[in-house]
This record gives structure tokens, sequence and C-alpha cells, in this order.
């Protein structure tokens, strides 16, 4: 049973956040936080330092401008700056660049898997941050968005949940036609044009598949272009789907349910929390995420939906907890993902890299893609039609780990 009144569920669970920061401080060295500027890690380390006081350090990261003209990511150090002045507590940061070729192979190297997400260098990059100034232990907000239902797909889902009711040739006409839209524009208009595009390519699937359309980044029509006859075959029809369909279906569940439990326990374990944890380990420090403490999630998973979505807003009950402890100004502030300019580094960095591990030669004797459509999506991209950077990422991703584990005994290094 839940709560039954919403108000003595704010209450709740301020409390259950409040311990559940005080008990991941507990260590016999030095405790800090990641403190991006959103909600979520604002509301862990006010929290914590309460407890544990002035020598509590925050780590952030920053994009500067140069690098940010195509992603488009959002500035969180204003604000990680401005709830650290008023906590009184130190704030270290790291600018991200492009020079990150030599990085990258590294990192797979202690990822052991390909797992095709920028993230993971910005989490290794403030871990490594962190170690150097003596912070063996840190707090991440990991978990607060698959746990309180905070990305945007949660809300576009909710927005749209109308759409199945349109006939099915209209929504596939939507779909049809927004390929005119421009994909990889740079500036802000470009960002919008790319989101806007992503949310109307996937209006004629079914609820799950257009979720999960939303949490790909990729449509399926680009990644089957780019595989080889022979591994097309292997695959025999199956999708990047397939799998959390399946898992969804086995489950039971239906609605907004059946989503966040595929998130919460598929997504978070599998990606967010598996690259956070060996990007902390590849420099040497411990990640901890009260956020996924034992009690706090037990508790929130009786919530009715309706107290975590609204109209047009994600993460509500959390947002109403959080004030009083973070300013409004957080709490209010559109949702920043944490990331990497990855686009501006393909488009503009790592055109070397890309003609070096994407070769015809290299291509063929790895027999996993085409050719010929690996560079179809690379000059669409280029072009500025198709946002196809992160398939391109994935790619190069791939056959990194590849020749470090496959074409390569790791053992003898």
């Amino acid at each position: 049973m839940y709560t039954q009144d919403r108000r003595e569920a704010v209450s709740e669970l301020k409390e259950l956040l409040g311990d559940a920061s005080i008990r991941q401080l507990v260590s016999d060295v030095s405790v800090g936080s990641f403190l991006s500027g959103g909600i979520d890690s604002s509301v862990i380390t006010t929290l914590a330092s309460q407890k544990a006081g002035r020598d509590f350090q925050c780590y952030t990261i920053t994009v500067p401008a140069v690098e940010n003209q195509l992603d488009q990511m959002v500035d969180d150090a204003p604000y990680a700056r401005k709830l650290a002045r008023q906590l009184g507590l130190p704030l270290k940061e790291i600018e991200i660049s492009a020079d990150i070729a030599e990085l990258w192979p590294h990192l797979i190297r202690h990822l052991d898997e390909p797992i095709a997400d920028p993230a993971a260098i910005t989490c290794y990059l403030i871990s490594r941050l962190a170690r150097d100034n003596g912070t063996t232990v840190l707090l991440s907000g990991q978990g607060g968005d698959e746990l309180f239902c905070g990305y945007p797909r949660y809300m576009v889902m909710h927005l749209t949940r109308w759409l199945h009711r349109v006939p099915q040739f209209m929504r596939r006409l939507v779909a049809e036609t927004s390929h005119l839209l421009p994909g990889s524009v740079e500036g802000v208009a470009g960002a919008q044009l790319r989101r806007l595009k992503r949310t109307l390519t996937a209006f004629s699937l079914k609820p799950e598949e257009q979720f999960l359309s939303y949490c790909a980044n990729t449509p399926q029509t680009a990644i089957s272009q780019i595989l080889s006859p022979d591994f097309r075959a292997e695959l025999q029809g199956r999708k990047f789907m397939s799998d959390c369909l399946e898992h969804m279906e086995q489950e039971k569940l239906d609605g907004l349910r059946r989503l966040h439990e595929r998130d919460l326990f598929i997504y978070l374990p599998n990606h967010n929390l598996l690259y956070t944890d060996k990007m902390g380990m590849a420099a040497g420090v411990e990640i901890r995420v009260p956020l996924l403490d034992l009690e706090l999630v037990k508790r929130v998973l009786t919530y009715p939906y309706e107290w975590l979505l609204e109209l047009g807003k994600t993460k509500v009950l959390f947002r109403d907890a959080a004030r009083g402890i973070v300013p409004d100004e957080i709490i209010d502030r559109p949702k920043a993902g944490f990331g990497a300019p990855f686009r501006k580094w393909l488009r503009y960095d790592l055109q070397e890299m890309w003609d070096e591990l994407t070769s015809e030669t290299s291509i063929r004797k790895r027999g996993w893609f085409d050719y010929r459509a690996l560079q179809g999506i690379r000059e669409r991209s280029q072009a500025g039609k198709e946002d196809l950077y992160m398939l391109q990422w994935a790619v190069l991703t791939i056959e990194l780990w590849a020749r470090q584990f496959i074409d390569g005994n790791t053992a003898q290094d």
C-alpha cells in the first residue's frame, strides 16, 4: 500500500533521501560528490554535505562553447558553482576537450565491452579529477531518472498517449515525412529540430516500440543498413529492441509500469551503472548511488505513477521533496543530459580516426559492416541531413573493442 496523502509522501520522501545520503557517507577515506548542477546531484550533495561538513569536495565538468555548437548540451556549470557557493563547499572543475583519440581506447579496455556511450568519458574524467585531489569515494545522482521517471521520453509518452487513437495511415505519413527535417544542423534551432525529428520518426510505432526508439537514438533502418549481408543473416530478423520487447512481454505489465520496469531492470544495471562503476574503478574511485538506496527504492515503487508524472512535467514528487533542500531554480530547470559533445568530435576532430578504423580494408576484414553504407551515414551526417553520429560512435567503439579483445591478447599487455 502506498501513502494515501501526497503531502505525507513528500515529507516521507524527504526523510528517505536524507537517510539514504547519510548511509552512503560511511567510509574510512575522503568522500565527495559529482555535482552537475542538476536536481539529482544537487539534492545528494546538499544532504550529504550537511552531515559531512565543509571538507566535502565536489567535482563537475564544463564544456567550452566552441565544443558545443553542434551538440547544444545544456551548460550545468553555473548551477553547480552557485550551489557550491551557497553550501560553502569547494568545487573542482575539469574542462572537456576533443583530445580523446588516445584516451578512448584506454577506456574501452577498462569497460571490457563495447559500451557506446560518450558519457563514459565524462565519468572517467571527473573520477580522475577526484582521485588527483585525494577523493576516493564519490556520491552520484545516478539512478534518479530511472527511479522517478525523469527522462524526456517519459514526458513524450505521457503527452502523446492519445496518439494511438489516430489512424495508422496518418501516423505512418507523419513518420515518413519526418525525414525532410534536417538532422544535424549547428545551433539551438538545429538541436530542437533534431529532437523533433527523432520524436516524429517513431509516431507510427506501437507504444513499447515508440518508447524504445526514443531510448536508442538511432532508427532501426539506419542500423540495418550498415550491417553486412552475412551479419544480417546471422541476426535472423532480430532488431535492437527485440530483447527488451521480449522482456517487457514476459513481465506482463502494462502502461507506464511496463516502460518504467524496463529502465530500472535492464537499462540502469546494464548500461548506466555498468559504465559508472567501471569508469570510477579505472580512476581508482568508488562511486556510490544514494538514490538507489534499497529502502528508498522499495518505497518509491509503491507510489502511484500520477505522483511521478504530470502534464508536461517529470519527476514531480521528487521535485516537490527537493523544495527547501535545493534552490527552486535547480528544481524547475529543464533536464540536462550527462554526456559529451561527441557530434562535434566526430564531425571535426576524429576524421583521421574514422578513416583509419572504417577503411575498406578494415571493414572487409572484420565482416560485420557494409563499407559503402558506413560512408553513406557519415556523408549524410556531415551534410546535416541526418543525425547518425551516435551510430558512428557505436561503430568506432565496436572496432576499437574488437582490436583489443579479439585481434589482440590483452593478457600479454
